[in-house]
């Protein structure tokens, strides 16, 4: 099914997540880096990608180069989820270069040790060679392990406060953390010191291979079991029900949503993971209280033309990102014409 055509409903259209497993605290502690050893465990669209940039949380600096080689070293630094400043950074050593039987340069960086340090250097770490630091968030820091994410204090980095597992991934949700899981269905939300605030079951943000963030402070997430979409905010909380049959991110205080239409469920990834499909329908304009400020009309129906456009996930028709003058265009999702626009205000 082509659900990446569904970046061209809005600049923040349904987002790819994977929602979370349960958080938990490990009951063994964890092996510190020298005792043991590891195995090795990847026009529109523009207006759109402006508006997804402009709602971002966190503004990682772009002014550093976030990789470098010097010295005979790979530095790696990571971004914190709060500030977006690189205060932490994974150091491996490059390892002596050697030539294959075709006189080809490599390096053997199996066997190199790893570790991780301050970016001024004041403080470093020796950890696991396979262990991946993803972020640093505050007093915290986020590394992955064979497929599991941990979050730990560093100078207790073996025995994480949280860890989730298979494919979880942790963004910032305004003044709170997000930590989602796309296949396993949950949506786990925490402060900044990663006190739990709201967990959902049941739930995903919709879509995939799509980057992570709120805008306007709402995301639209999706109701496995039903296939219907309602809005969280910053904080988990469930803001406008699971009623709508698809629906995109706000932008300038609306949002499209999709009502009437016929839901179809379908499976992917060898049948572990169910979507929807939306055919038929209408398209409307809600604002942050869920009343329509654009009414479904037969004229924003989510007509499809073809069996090509009827496969599209979230419907072949949809609302673009709802511009500041008020105005927002009606698109074919399969090719991201503009069949019409519409004016708010």
């Amino acid at each position: 099914m082509k659900r990446s055509a569904y970046l061209l409903l809005t600049a923040a259209a349904l987002l790819s997540l994977s929602a979370c497993s349960i958080p938990k605290k490990p009951e063994e502690t964890l092996p510190q880096a020298e005792s043991e050893t590891y195995p090795q465990p990847s026009s529109i669209i523009e207006e759109m990608l402006k508006a997804q940039e402009a709602e971002t949380e966190t503004s990682f600096s772009e002014e550093e180069e976030a990789y470098s080689f010097e010295n005979g070293l790979e530095i790696q630094k990571v971004p914190d989820l709060i500030t977006g400043e690189y205060r932490w950074q994974s150091v491996v050593e490059a390892g002596e270069i050697k030539y294959d039987k075709f006189g080809g340069e490599y390096r053997n960086y199996d066997v190199e040790p790893r570790y991780y340090e301050t970016v001024d250097g004041t403080e470093k770490l020796d950890v696991r060679r396979w262990d991946n630091l993803k972020y640093s968030c505050g007093d915290y820091l986020i590394y992955e392990y064979d497929g599991t994410l941990y979050v730990s204090k560093p100078d207790k980095l073996y025995e994480p406060v949280l860890s989730f597992e298979n494919g979880s991934d942790i963004c910032r949700a305004g003044d709170n953390l997000m930590v989602e899981n796309f296949h396993n269905s949950f949506v786990y939300f925490y402060d900044r010191d990663f006190n739990p605030l709201n967990q959902l079951d049941g739930v995903r943000v919709a879509g995939e291979d799509v980057i992570t963030e709120f805008s306007d402070g709402y995301l639209p997430v999706e109701e496995t079991q039903t296939g219907k979409f309602g809005y969280l905010d910053t904080s988990g909380t469930l803001v406008l029900p699971f009623q709508y049959d698809a629906a995109t991110n706000f932008s300038n205080g609306y949002a499209g949503v999709l009502v009437g239409a016929e839901l179809a469920p379908y499976t992917e990834d060898s049948g572990t993971v169910t979507l929807h499909l939306a055919q038929g329908g209408q398209w409307g304009i809600i604002d942050k209280q869920g009343a329509f400020v654009l009414e479904p009309t037969e004229k924003t129906g989510n007509t499809a033309e073809n069996e090509e456009e009827k496969s599209l996930y979230g419907g072949a028709k949809g609302f673009g990102p709802v511009r500041a003058d008020g105005t927002v265009d009606f698109v074919n999702r399969m090719d991201g014409s503009v069949l019409f626009t519409e004016k708010l205000y």
